[in-house]
């Protein structure tokens, strides 16, 4: 009845708005990135806190999340930013993943880099030029703004890092967020050898 239309009508208005505050906030945290706040983070929590929130718990009985590499790696930069970044990875990774599809995660120091790498089991990247997902407005989604790689390649650039995209071996992409070094590691157990875990991870 009446009742029914009205509230099918209130739905689709709110979809709408959260649309359109979608397409708001990216565009101000395009032409707005904060300065970065430097501290100690926890490369690890990040990652496990960026995930939780970028596949649900709901949402892992479709796509899982597997971790590889170092269990431990603390770095100096800002986290908030860092977590902005893998969460927008992230989700690029769970949008491009078909049902079923595993997101892997690893973590890694390379020289004066941390590096942390989100593989999907998309269809890849766009034939010839790879970076142009990186310029704004660039989406494949039909409801995409295309600007959240954007937006993770400015807060990475502001923390003196970059990030790179690769076709990965068989099917997918890799983003690889490369974070430089800086001097003062508090925890000396960063630097241990990475092991890698194949057990699939969630975050608990």
């Amino acid at each position: 009845g009446k009742d029914a239309e009205a509230l099918e009508h209130v739905r689709d208005v709110r979809r709408e708005v959260a649309v359109v505050n979608g397409f708001i906030n990216d565009f101000l945290e395009y032409a707005r990135p904060r300065p970065p706040h430097t501290e100690d983070c926890d490369l690890v929590a990040v990652i496990e806190s960026a995930a939780k929130v970028a596949i649900s718990a709901r949402q892992r009985r479709r796509w899982s999340v597997k971790r590889t590499g170092l269990k431990q790696l603390t770095l100096r930069s800002d986290a908030g930013q860092i977590r902005q970044v893998l969460l927008n990875l992230l989700r690029n990774a769970r949008e491009a993943s078909p049902k079923g599809g595993v997101i892997e995660v690893g973590l890694e120091r390379d020289g004066r880099w941390a590096r942390v790498r989100v593989r999907d089991q998309g269809h890849g990247l766009p034939e010839g030029n790879p970076e142009a997902i990186f310029k704004p407005f660039v989406s494949s989604k039909p409801m995409g703004t295309g600007l959240g790689l954007s937006i993770a390649q400015k807060l990475a650039e502001g923390l003196g890092g970059h990030i790179d995209a690769q076709a990965a071996p068989g099917k997918g992409s890799i983003f690889t967020l490369s974070l430089p070094w800086r001097d003062g590691i508090t925890d000396k157990r960063a630097l241990g050898v990475a092991e890698s875990s194949e057990r699939p991870w969630h975050a608990s």
